[in-house]
C-alpha cells in the first residue's frame, strides 16, 4: 500500500478468485476499492475491498455479459454522477463497444451513440475538479488511438 511517501507491504489479505480481464478503481461511495472481471468459471464478478478481505458485491442479480473473446475492461469512478463507469471495448469480430454504470447497486448498461469507436487497452480516470471521467487511447481493429474522450453521464464527447 502507498503511505504517502512509498510503497510498503500491507496487511495480509486473502486473494480473490481469478479474474481476467479486471478493471479496478476506489469508489468514494462504498468507501471500498471495487474490482470487476470474468472469472475462470466465465461469469462476471464484481468484488470489494475492505480493510481486511475480499467480498463479493451484491448487484442485484444485473451484470455485464462478457463475451468469450478478446476484450477489454477500465472503470473509473465519476465524481460528478457519483457512480462507477466501465467500459468494455473490443475491435475484433464482432465489435464490442459498451458503457456501463454501476447505479443503485446493479450494473446498468448505457446505449451511448456509436461516436466511439470499439478499442481495447484504453484507459479511464478521473481527470478534473469536476470529477469528470475521461477515456484515452487504445488499439483498435486496424488502428492505433491516440485520442480523448470524456464521459457525459449519457455519451462520449471528443475533446482530441
Amino acid at each position: 500500500m502507498f503511505n504517502g511517501k512509498a510503497w510498503v507491504p500491507g496487511p495480509p489479505i486473502q486473494t480473490p478468485a481469478k479474474l481476467l480481464p479486471l478493471a479496478m478503481s476506489y469508489d468514494p461511495a462504498t468507501r471500498s476499492v471495487v474490482v470487476v472481471g470474468r472469472s475462470s468459471a466465465g461469469t462476471f464478478e464484481t468484488l470489494t475491498l475492505g480493510k481486511k478481505s475480499w467480498a463479493s458485491f451484491d448487484t442485484q442479480g444485473v451484470l455485464p455479459v462478457l463475451a468469450p473473446i478478446a476484450f477489454d475492461l477500465a472503470m473509473a469512478f465519476d465524481r460528478h454522477f457519483n457512480e462507477l463507469v466501465l467500459y468494455y471495448g473490443s475491435p475484433t469480430f464482432p465489435p464490442v463497444n459498451q458503457t456501463w454504470v454501476l447505479r443503485n447497486k446493479g450494473w446498468v448498461e448505457l446505449r451511448t451513440p456509436p461516436n466511439l469507436a470499439a478499442r481495447k487497452l484504453s484507459s479511464l480516470t478521473c481527470w478534473d475538479s469536476q470529477g469528470d471521467v475521461a477515456l484515452f487511447g487504445g488499439v483498435g481493429a486496424r488502428r492505433f488511438y491516440n485520442d480523448l474522450w470524456t464521459f457525459t453521464g449519457s455519451r462520449w464527447l471528443r475533446l482530441s
